[in-house]
């Protein structure tokens, strides 16, 4: 919350137009603390992810991605909204990909939408929050969306990623980005192994 106020305070400073949602700086967050009574605390914030590996083996995602399906969600809100006498265009307007996105961006931090920190206050009421114990954590992956590969599910992006590397793995998702004529977007990732001694202390 205290990014969210500093992001605020920043488009203040440089005069952004806060009215309109096209306008606002946004951002998603994937964080995590590692606390002194053995405690791993996270929190995450729209498509950003923390996926984790059990010491049994088990890969699984700690948060969920609430940009997903987004322009599918705006649709079907704007098809309730029109049953309702709302006038919205019609949707042949948002087959423009600029108006589809400025739409999606009405939707942040509300329910049915997805959660980014733009300033809002309302962002508290999205930020997806836990904990785990360090003893049953064998590898913990922070990444952003540019690192999701089409083609793999989340367990599977873990594993590749576990097996050849972060570098690596982007390098290759660039080049089948590239090939595919598919929007390359920004990898940014931290993957943490925790060693036997760290699990025990």
């Amino acid at each position: 919350m205290a990014a969210n106020r500093m992001l605020r305070e920043h488009m203040e400073k440089y005069k952004v137009n806060q009215a309109k949602y096209e306008n606002l700086w946004s951002t998603c967050a994937a964080i995590i603390k590692i606390e002194k009574d053995r405690k791993i605390a996270y929190a995450q914030l729209g498509d950003c992810m923390i996926i984790a590996e059990y010491q049994d083996g088990t890969i699984k995602a700690l948060t969920r991605d609430t940009v997903k399906d987004i322009s599918y969600r705006a649709k079907a809100w704007r098809e309730e909204q029109r049953k309702h006498g709302v006038k919205i265009p019609d949707e042949v307007y948002y087959q423009d990909r600029t108006q589809q996105l400025i739409f999606n961006r009405s939707l942040a931090n509300k329910e049915n939408g997805y959660a980014v920190a733009n300033g809002e206050e309302e962002v508290l009421n999205f930020i997806q929050y836990g904990e785990v114990n360090i003893s049953e954590i064998k590898t913990l992956l922070l990444m952003t969306d540019g690192l999701f590969y089409p083609k793999y599910s989340i367990e599977e992006t873990f594993k590749k990623i576990q097996t050849i590397g972060l570098d690596v793995y982007a390098v290759e998702l660039g080049q089948y980005e590239k090939s595919n004529n598919l929007r390359s977007d920004d990898k940014t990732g931290v993957m943490i192994s925790f060693c036997e001694e760290v699990r025990s202390l």
